[in-house]
């Protein structure tokens, strides 16, 4: 009997090379301002879904509730899958993942499945950003342009896929990228205290040359 893929909704983040001082940008994870975006992902590696931007303060659990609507569609079971047996007792929807932990021992199958399943996600994301730099490095244009962009760069990377599957050397590259992004986050903060330090250490020799 043909299943449908399981879903897979996850954010990814762009960092924004223009100056702003709107906290509502800022994302305390990676120490950047940013736009954040909800791509839902089957389990066979092709998006369905991407979402209008958020500020980079929004959390993924508010973009998810945001998008209920979407999920809950599409995680409706079609006729010829209402007779699949399900572990968890669910009749008419079939289920999100989301790694939630170690919950027990009698759930570690379930857990494996979905880290399988995430990895997907990953590799997914290092294709994105491999193929376009709107998606993998700073933004520098129109941010009006921004959901109409990253949508089309979905839509052809799903294209691309097609042709050629998503494989491991993808999801070491959307590390890299993760990892750069960090690194850009911790170096502004350590830039900043170097300034502030900077500051208060004239500040005291007025002070003290002024008495």
């Amino acid at each position: 009997m043909h299943a449908t893929p399981p879903m897979l909704p996850s954010s990814i983040q762009t960092y924004l090379s223009v100056r702003t001082t709107k906290r509502s940008c800022y994302s305390g994870k990676h120490h950047l301002s940013g736009h954040k975006i909800e791509v839902s992902v089957l389990s066979n590696g092709f998006a369905i879904n991407c979402t209008s931007y958020y500020k980079g303060s929004v959390s993924d659990k508010a973009i998810f509730d945001d998008n209920l609507d979407f999920h809950r569609t599409n995680l409706t079971k079609h006729p010829r899958e209402m007779e699949m047996t399900d572990t968890d007792g669910r009749v008419e929807q079939l289920t999100v993942l989301a790694d939630k932990g170690y919950q027990g021992i009698q759930h570690e199958c379930t857990n494996d499945r979905i880290a399988t399943h995430r990895v997907v996600v990953e590799n997914y994301f290092g294709r994105l950003k491999t193929l376009w730099a709107v998606c993998g490095d700073a933004y520098r244009w129109n941010r009006k342009n921004y959901d109409v962009l990253f949508q089309t760069c979905v839509a052809i990377t799903n294209v691309h896929i097609r042709f050629n599957p998503l494989h491991a050397e993808d999801g070491d590259a959307n590390i890299q990228y993760v990892n750069r992004l960090n690194a850009i986050g911790l170096k502004k903060i350590k830039d900043k205290k170097k300034a502030q330090q900077k500051y208060r250490e004239k500040r005291k020799t007025r002070l003290t040359f002024g008495n």
